[in-house]
């Protein structure tokens, strides 16, 4: 399974020297033959420096291949990539997990996983989608979700080759695609040209993804709602040609009529992998970063873990402005947010999707403006309204030098990844940025 991803960039925080045994990250190279040569040589030059900001910050004794591109690509797209990746069941990657522990970080996060061997996770149903800002919905209007239990994941094999997984020698781990046509600055050492983007901070984001920050909420987000996949699935279920079928599949009388509220009660994996005619392992979409991905659909009234959230959504009824900015965002936690320590900690907000998520955020002049509604493989996007969480946020500013973050690093280390940085450095911060960041406003591109 392949996950393609578009985006850019965002902040810097540390600057680290190479570890004593560094993951290594061999690119191949494959670009547009018509491209100019200088042009073509710095774009080759910057994959590397890319490539040597991850080789600087991950220990794992590994080798990483991508394939990497410069050619023309859609007008709003800065890079886009193809992350290669296996089903793992739950319990031999979390077995993996536990004696991978090089850090203060990877221990928490081991003692808060799950300790059944099957996972629940709440996400979107198919139900009735309305046009409006929620995603699936019952006649009433009310949001519905539909909770799962899986035994698998999804996992990138960068990701597989950091935990020690053995018969990926050769593998190529993904592609990063670059749109030539963008202008691009490729010499960091004197900042960022106002009208270009960071080469090396994007190409640093988009290898990202390849290694491993990804989540499963793309599909959920495609698939639900106002996903471009939903609408055809819920054509086909209530196509009374296919009646006699979905009754049959659903436990349905045979003179039952298939409504879309029927749909909002029903595992959104059993109705696609039917209409697809998929194995049920097609389950297995979910990633290892949604491990730590939780809001409070999470817990119930007493605290009690209930499920990871995996829904395409935000659950906000905007436009919000900086007045309530803080009590209806900053301290929401019906956002989906990181955390190793099982859900405790907010350390920062998730985006929430292409298609069913984000919400508006209205300017003192009357501007308003759709914000964290990316990508659900990102940190959220809150352009112009705080600061940036870290390098995987959704998107990047003309003259905005990017680098990584500590949250960054800190989902590379309690994914299975080794950071060469003591875990008290790596804290600082932590735990205190959660959302209530700086107010700033910043310039920037939306990749598609």
């Amino acid at each position: 399974m392949k996950r393609f991803l578009s985006g850019a960039l965002t902040a810097g925080i540390l600057v680290l020297s190479a570890p004593a045994h560094a993951i290594q990250i061999d690119l191949n190279f494959n670009f547009d033959p018509n491209i100019d040569p200088a042009l073509a040589n710095d774009a080759r030059q910057g994959f590397e420096k890319a490539a040597r900001f991850w080789e600087t910050r991950l220990k794992d004794d590994t080798t990483i291949i991508l394939d990497v591109g410069f050619a023309p690509l859609a007008p709003n797209v800065i890079g886009q990539t193809g992350s290669s990746s296996a089903v793992v069941n739950y319990s031999v990657f979390r077995d993996a997990l536990a004696a991978d522990q090089t850090s203060g970080k990877d221990k928490v996060a081991v003692q808060n996983l799950v300790q059944d061997d099957s996972l629940s996770f709440f996400t979107n149903t198919l139900g009735t989608f309305d046009g409006g800002p929620g995603i699936s919905f019952d006649s009433a209007g009310n949001s519905v979700f539909s909770t799962i239990d899986n035994t698998a994941l999804d996992v990138n094999t960068a990701n597989l080759k950091a935990l020690g997984f053995t018969g990926l020698d050769g593998v190529v781990d993904g592609s990063v695609t670059f749109n030539s046509d963008f202008e691009f600055d490729f010499n960091r050492s004197d900042g960022i040209d106002a009208n270009a983007f960071d080469f090396i901070g994007v190409a640093a984001h988009e290898i990202g993804h390849a290694l491993g920050f990804v989540s499963g909420v793309d599909f959920v987000d495609q698939f639900t709602g106002a996903g471009p996949t939903a609408e055809f699935v819920r054509d086909v279920v209530e196509d009374p040609a296919n009646a006699d079928f979905f009754r049959a599949l659903l436990g349905l009388p045979a003179d039952a009529v298939i409504t879309r509220d029927i749909l909002a009660n029903v595992n959104i994996f059993e109705i696609v992998n039917a209409v697809f005619n998929v194995p049920d392992n097609f389950n297995a979409v979910f990633s290892p970063m949604d491990l730590f991905r939780f809001s409070d659909l999470s817990f119930d009234g007493q605290g009690n873990f209930l499920g990871f959230d995996l829904t395409s959504h935000l659950g906000i009824n905007g436009p919000l402005t900086f007045d309530d900015f803080d009590t209806q965002f900053a301290n929401r936690t019906d956002i989906p947010f990181f955390s190793f320590d099982g859900g405790k900690t907010q350390i920062a907000p998730f985006s929430s999707g292409s298609f069913n998520g984000g919400f508006q955020f209205q300017f003192p002049d009357g501007t308003i403006i759709d914000l964290g509604g990316s990508q659900a493989s990102h940190l959220i996007e809150v352009f112009g309204v705080i600061s940036p969480f870290g390098i995987m946020d959704p998107t990047a500013g003309r003259g905005e030098q990017v680098d990584i973050s500590a949250i960054d690093l800190a989902v590379f280390d309690v994914i299975g990844f080794d950071i060469p940085l003591p875990a008290t450095v790596l804290f600082l911060g932590l735990g205190l940025i959660g959302f209530g960041a700086t107010q700033r406003r910043r310039q920037g591109h939306q990749a598609a």
